[in-house]
C-alpha cells in the first residue's frame, strides 16, 4: 500500500502539515531544480531522523523543523503551534541564532527567498558561477503556481523581462505574502544611508573613529554623528552630505507599526518605533514602546542588521538600554518590575542566568497550580530569552517542555522538543 512520504513526519511527531508542505514532500519538488539562497532541501526522512549538524538543539527555536538550508549554515525552519499545525515558516541564522518570519507558508518563504536573490545578489551568497550562470527559480515557480491555484496571482518578478519594472519587495506587499519579511526589509532600506557603504571598519581606522559604540550608532541614525565629522565624512567619500546621510525614519516607523498591529514577538520591530518617538521628542511614547520591545526574545533582535548594537552588553537588549537612559520617566507601576529590574542592573556576567531563573522561578509555580500551557511558556523563555551560558543547562530546559507540553495535550510540541533534546550534544 502507497504511503505518501509526508505522512512519516505526521506518523513520528504528530504534525499537522499544509497542503502545499504535503505536495513540496510528497512529490519531491526540490528535484527539479533549485531555490534561490536556500537551494539544499531536506527529505522527509532527514527531517524525522536528522543529521548530525542539523538541528542545532539550543540554539534553534524548540518548535522548529528546520526544512532547508544555504550554503553556510542558516535554516529556512517551519515553525509549529500548540495543535501541531504550521504556524510560520522562519529564517533561523547559525551567526547568533538570530531568526525572522519568512512567511505564512512554504510558498510564501521560496518566494521572499526569490526576492532576496534578485536584490541582494552581489552579496556573496548569491554570486553566480564562473560559467555565468543565473540561480534557477525553478521554485519561486512552483509557489507562484501554487498560490496561483488557490487564487492569488503572483509578480513573478524573477523572471528577466520583470526585473527592471517590478520591485520584489511592494510585489509581496501587495500581496500579503511574507508580510514580516517584507516589512523587515523594506524599514531596512528606508534607514539605508550611502553612509553604510562608506564607514566600514576600514574606513572608521582611517578617521579614528571607534567602531563601538560610535560608528555602529551612526549608522543606526545618522543624526548623532556631529556636525565636524558629518563634513569629514562627506569629504572623505566625496558624496553629497544629503544623499550620504539620507534616512526616512518617518516610512521607517510606519513599517514598524504596522508589524506591531498584528504580532508583538519581534524585538526590532519595538526598538525602530521606540527610537522614532525618541527622536522627535516623545518620550513618554518612547517609553511604553520600549516597554513593549522588553520582552521578546533577544534572538529577535537583530542587531547587527538594523546596527542596534551599541549599547552596553550588561543591559541585555536595545530597548533595555534606552530605557536605562529614560529611567526617570518610567511610569510608576513599571518601576518595581523584577523583570525589568534585572535589565537595568546592567551587570553582563550575570544577565543571562538571572534571566533564567526568572522564568524557571515562574514556570516552577506555573506547575505548582497545573497551569501547564503556562510552565512551558516560561521554560520556554527560560532557555530562548537571552539564551543560556552552559550547554548543559539546555537539559532541564527540555525535559520542562516535554513534560508540560505532554501534560497539556501538545503532543506535536513535545516531539519536536524531543527531537531536538536528543541532538544535544553528549
Amino acid at each position: 500500500m502507497f504511503h505518501p512520504e509526508s505522512q512519516q513526519l505526521v506518523d513520528a511527531l504528530g504534525v499537522s502539515l499544509t497542503p502545499a508542505l504535503r505536495t513540496w514532500l510528497d512529490e519531491r519538488v526540490w528535484t527539479r531544480g533549485g531555490g534561490a539562497e536556500f537551494s539544499q532541501a531536506l527529505s522527509t526522512a532527514q527531517i524525522v531522523r536528522p543529521e548530525e549538524g542539523t538541528l542545532w538543539a539550543g540554539f534553534m527555536l524548540p518548535d522548529t523543523l528546520p526544512l532547508a538550508t544555504n550554503d553556510y549554515g542558516d535554516w529556512l525552519c517551519s515553525r509549529f503551534d500548540t495543535l501541531g499545525n504550521v504556524a510560520e515558516i522562519v529564517l533561523w541564522s547559525h551567526v547568533g541564532g538570530d531568526w525572522l518570519p519568512y512567511g505564512r507558508d512554504w510558498p510564501e518563504a521560496l518566494l521572499f527567498d526569490a526576492a532576496a536573490e534578485v536584490l541582494y545578489w552581489r552579496r556573496h551568497e548569491f554570486q553566480v558561477d564562473e560559467g555565468g550562470s543565473n540561480p534557477p527559480h525553478a521554485w519561486a515557480e512552483w509557489s507562484a503556481d501554487w498560490l496561483a491555484r488557490n487564487g492569488k496571482n503572483v509578480d513573478r518578478f524573477w523572471h528577466r523581462d520583470q526585473r527592471r519594472d517590478s520591485d520584489p519587495l511592494l510585489a509581496l506587499q501587495r500581496d500579503g505574502i511574507a508580510v514580516a519579511a517584507t516589512e523587515h526589509d523594506l524599514l531596512l532600506r528606508a534607514l539605508d544611508a550611502e553612509l553604510r557603504a562608506v564607514l566600514v571598519p576600514a574606513t572608521a581606522g582611517k578617521l579614528a573613529i571607534a567602531w563601538e559604540p560610535d560608528a555602529v550608532s551612526w549608522l543606526f541614525d545618522t543624526r548623532l554623528i556631529p556636525v565636524p565629522m558629518r563634513d569629514r565624512l562627506a569629504k572623505f567619500s566625496r558624496v553629497a552630505e544629503d544623499e550620504l546621510f539620507a534616512q526616512d525614519w518617518q516610512a521607517a516607523e510606519r513599517h514598524a507599526l504596522r508589524l506591531l498591529s498584528w504580532r508583538q514577538d519581534l524585538g526590532w520591530a519595538y526598538d525602530i518605533a521606540g527610537w522614532a518617538a525618541e527622536r522627535r521628542g516623545d518620550i513618554q511614547l518612547a517609553v511604553s514602546r520600549y516597554l513593549g520591545g522588553l520582552r521578546p526574545s533577544v534572538f529577535s533582535d537583530n542587531t547587527i542588521r538594523f546596527r542596534t548594537h551599541w549599547f552596553a552588553d550588561g543591559f541585555g537588549k536595545f530597548s533595555a538600554a534606552r530605557l536605562n537612559e529614560l529611567r526617570k520617566e518610567i511610569p510608576t507601576p513599571h518601576r518595581g518590575d523584577a523583570y525589568l529590574s534585572i535589565y537595568l542592573a546592567n551587570d553582563n556576567a550575570t544577565l543571562r542566568n538571572r534571566i533564567r531563573d526568572y522564568w524557571l522561578n515562574l514556570a516552577d509555580a506555573a506547575a505548582v497550580q497545573g497551569n501547564h500551557a503556562r510552565a512551558y511558556a516560561c521554560y520556554y523563555n527560560a532557555g530562548w530569552d537571552m539564551g543560556l551560558q552552559e550547554m548543559d543547562d539546555f537539559r532541564g530546559i527540555f525535559r520542562g517542555l516535554i513534560t508540560h507540553a505532554e501534560s497539556a495535550g501538545w503532543s506535536a510540541l513535545a516531539a519536536i522538543a524531543r527531537l531536538h533534546q536528543q541532538a544535544l550534544p553528549c
